[in-house]
């Protein structure tokens, strides 16, 4: 239970420490008792970043947002796991943009999640950026502007999924692009 809510007190975490979900050995974090926890960068805070096989777990009605700042959220090598939980970040939100990446976010449960701006795969300048999976099992995801796949990552051997599982049904909105190379990376226009 988080007595003023920030992501960034460390007294509102079990151990007393802010978590660190972006080193290999850091922690993995699980927010699941209806909590509202506000992700603000600044004062040791940047881009939401789950990499080192970190895992951040958001589930029984508790909510990650982050809602001002132009730091980006990512996953590189860990798993964001929302089971009716819900993530919103006003922002670039990243998958699998590193080489080597295992990229997972799991949406179950009636789970939403927001990138306000877009959900990117991969990156424009780097190759063979590993694998990044989306899955949504009875959830809603709102990509903002839309998803894009950068194909340079694409081309190079990376894998990319957007997953429906499930029974329950699913809603993915946004539009999507496919980015061949870098010299397209400023050009936005999205499949409709």
């Amino acid at each position: 239970d988080s007595a003023d809510g920030q992501w960034g007190t460390a007294s509102n975490w079990s151990n007393n420490s802010v978590p660190n979900i972006a080193s290999a050995g850091g922690d993995d974090v699980t927010i699941n008792s209806g909590d509202a926890v506000v992700y603000t960068p600044g004062g040791g805070l940047s881009d939401f970043r789950i990499d080192g096989g970190n895992s951040v777990t958001i589930s029984g009605s508790s909510s990650v947002t982050k809602s001002t700042g132009a730091n980006w959220g990512e996953v590189r090598n860990g798993t964001l796991t929302l089971d009716n939980g819900a993530f919103s970040y006003t922002q670039v939100f990243l998958l699998a943009d590193i080489p080597g990446s295992n990229a997972i976010v799991s949406l179950s449960n009636g789970s939403q999640f927001t990138a306000s701006v877009e959900l990117r795969f991969g990156t424009d300048s780097l190759t063979n950026t590993g694998t990044g999976v989306f899955t949504l099992n009875g959830s809603t995801a709102d990509t903002g502007k839309g998803v894009r796949f950068w194909g340079k990552s694409m081309t190079a051997g990376s894998t990319f999924y957007i997953n429906f599982t499930g029974t329950q049904i699913s809603t993915l909105t946004g539009k999507f692009l496919l980015i061949t190379d870098s010299s397209q990376s400023t050009t936005d226009t999205f499949l409709t």
